[in-house]
């Protein structure tokens, strides 16, 4: 039995956390990620940063199958810049299923849950980044093609912040700005 969720960074139970970063290393292997060091770093991020509107407006999306997390996607707020000045959008990112999982729907669920919640989150628009941009396509989003920046980016370079090779946005009718646009820090 399949069972979606929607949680908040403040709130979210220690167990489900854990399953998300299990889920995560097992998406997007890392030789220095250590399960108890990341738990631990999130408790107390959590605990320091429980006020901050920004992190209260972060958003995970899970589905529990068998008691474990099977997939995974989280929202939060983010300040571009465009030549227009500043636009607040909703990041999409983390988005993944259990390898094991994979082609029976689940990712699917997790991301529409995002974007149905996309209307209360404050913001016009959804930005994020892809290596499979016909998956987004069929959820109602498209692809921008802006030249984008970090401009906060430590050595001052311009170059293109996103390693994917596709960056959309949700909905494909919503408001996007043409031209340059500085993501104000680092890709997500």
């Amino acid at each position: 039995m399949t069972a979606l969720k929607r949680l908040r960074d403040t709130t979210i139970e220690p167990t489900h956390y854990r399953g998300i970063l299990q889920l995560l290393q097992a998406t997007w292997p890392s030789q220095e990620f250590n399960l108890e060091n990341a738990l631990q770093a999130f408790l107390e991020e959590r605990t320091v940063r429980r006020s901050v509107p920004d992190f209260q407006r972060r958003r995970r999306y899970i589905i529990m199958t068998d008691d474990r997390v099977a997939a995974h996607a989280i929202t939060f707020p983010r300040t571009i810049l465009t030549t227009g000045g500043p636009v607040e959008v909703t990041a999409l990112a983390g988005v993944c299923v259990a390898p094991d999982l994979r082609g029976g729907g689940l990712g699917r669920q997790v991301v529409a849950a995002a974007f149905a919640d996309q209307p209360e989150t404050g913001t016009a628009i959804c930005l994020f980044q892809t290596g499979v941009p016909g998956f987004y396509r069929r959820l109602g989003a498209t692809e921008v093609h802006n030249t984008f920046i970090n401009g906060r980016h430590p050595e001052g370079s311009i170059a293109n912040p996103w390693w994917d090779e596709w960056v959309m946005v949700f909905p494909a009718d919503g408001p996007w700005p043409a031209g340059r646009i500085d993501l104000n820090g680092p890709a997500w």
